[in-house]
């Protein structure tokens, strides 16, 4: 759904707020957020994607509460006036209908891109989050089972290349695609190891850094984003975060890359955080983590290029969304041959830090 200029004024009732001033928010891919304003205080609404279940809410009430518990910042879910930790607006069933929620608002700044010092700082912020989510045992209500799933999501391309009738533009598709799978088939699993409570999204726009004192680059504040929390190995985890944080291009350029000086700050970063040595089954996967979930977001964006259901696309730079995804599977594709050709020295940097 498009974000509107303002939230409906039914859901800023129900939280006490209406009649504040209200700044729409950039930047994020799914759901639509405002910073609400009255007097001093600043708050975040968020109108929730339906891809996420309204459970998710009981999960980041819980870990925010755990996290600064620990010591950690984290932002607060707030109640409705009747107590409740969100609220819903317009009929069952129709296109209308949609979740709100009200958090506290969490000072810092945030960035598009990672750099050397960017992705340290945000790699010490995410080891130590890991360490304090160690002792968090209760269920996530809202996860999705199936994130991160390789393997699926290798099969459902596959799936979609042998679906009739044939896209208009199979002849350019079907390649990458096919590039995809065949590199995708020399990787191992990365679910071979214990599972533990991660974020699910590091990308570096989730993180925000100190802005101001001259520590705008070198010291994160805080993480946002929680609605993808759940247990996975840490190799997934840490292959999102350096597949996002390594490549200096953006995701839609076809010759995406890893940089070495930004993976080695991002991995000093997250030993200087670690609280507990990893076991040997996570240390075996790191090598090899960046260039998986790379291939899996490739293969993500080969199928949407064949299907056009899912991801969105910049309708002013491309006269349709199979053009746009399309470059993206080959950068990501490209990301992960950048990586293969690396991994030798890769494997030897992480063996030493780690």
């Amino acid at each position: 759904m498009p974000q509107p200029s303002s939230p409906p004024n039914a859901a800023l009732s129900a939280y006490g707020l209406q009649g504040c001033a209200v700044e729409p928010l950039a930047g994020g891919l799914i759901n639509a957020s405002w910073c609400l304003r009255r007097g001093n205080e600043r708050f975040i609404l968020q109108r929730m994607h339906p891809v996420f279940a309204p459970e998710v809410q009981l999960d980041f009430a819980a870990i925010g509460a755990h996290l600064r518990a620990a010591g950690l910042r984290a932002a607060e879910l707030l109640p409705t006036l009747a107590g409740a930790l969100w609220v819903e607006l317009g009929q069952p069933g129709s296109e209308e209908r949609a979740l709100y929620r009200l958090q506290s608002h969490l000072p810092g700044r945030s960035f598009a891109a990672a750099d050397a010092s960017r992705a340290a700082a945000a790699a010490r912020l995410l080891a130590r989050l890991h360490g304090a989510l160690r002792s968090f045992d209760a269920p996530l209500r809202g996860a999705r089972p199936l994130a991160h799933d390789t393997a699926g999501h290798l099969r459902a391309l596959q799936a979609a290349l042998t679906h009739r009738p044939r896209h208009p533009a199979d002849a350019q598709i079907r390649p990458v695609a096919q590039q995809i799978l065949t590199a995708a088939q020399k990787l191992p699993s990365l679910r071979e190891a214990p599972l533990r409570v991660v974020h699910g999204d590091p990308k570096i726009s989730n993180f925000l850094f100190a802005a101001e004192g001259g520590h705008e680059a070198t010291e994160a504040l805080a993480m946002v984003d929680f609605d993808t929390f759940n247990r996975l190995p840490l190799a997934i985890e840490l292959g999102d975060a350096w597949r996002s944080w390594c490549n200096p291009l953006p995701e839609d350029d076809p010759h995406g890359g890893v940089d070495l000086s930004i993976l080695r700050a991002a991995a000093e970063g997250y030993c200087v955080g670690l609280q507990q040595p990893l076991v040997a089954a996570e240390r075996a996967a790191l090598p090899i983590c960046t260039e998986v979930i790379a291939l899996e977001l490739a293969a993500r964006f080969a199928r949407d290029a064949l299907q056009e259901t899912y991801f969105g696309w910049d309708s002013l730079r491309f006269s349709a969304a199979w053009e746009h995804q399309l470059l993206r599977a080959r950068g990501q594709a490209s990301l992960a041959a950048s990586h293969a050709a690396q991994r030798p020295a890769i494997a030897a940097m992480l063996e030493v830090l780690f």
